[in-house]
Parts: C-alpha cells; sequence; structure tokens
C-alpha cells in the first residue's frame, strides 16, 4: 500500500503492530499464559495518535 503522507504510514504501521499484537495476546491466553501486564504500544507522530484518538477525522481518512 502506498501512502500519501509520514501520518498515513505511521498510522498504518501502527495498526498493523496493534492487529499483531491483539494476536499474540490471544495466543497466549489460549495457551493458559496471561500476560501479567498490558501490552503498550508507542507511536512519535502527533498526527496519527490526533488521527487514532478523535472519530471526527473518520471522513478524510476513511482512504487509510
Amino acid at each position: 500500500m502506498i501512502s500519501r503522507s509520514t501520518a498515513e504510514s505511521e498510522y498504518m504501521a501502527m495498526a498493523n503492530v496493534t492487529l499483531k499484537l491483539i494476536w499474540i495476546k490471544d495466543l497466549l491466553t489460549e495457551i493458559d499464559f496471561s500476560p501479567v501486564c498490558h501490552i503498550r504500544l508507542y507511536g512519535d507522530n502527533k498526527t496519527a495518535i490526533h488521527i487514532i484518538e478523535n472519530d471526527v477525522f473518520y471522513e478524510r481518512t476513511k482512504h487509510i
């Protein structure tokens, strides 16, 4: 997939990592190993974080 900006590429990367973390968490739960702490995802792109936190930008970012 080709992104139009760094915010889009950062957003897509964070979404892909989130899916993989959810998969790993489900796998660990399936083998009866419960994680001790929450899984955290850190991102440094302010625009991507702003898009994730606010659903208002859906119309502008639905192509991502």
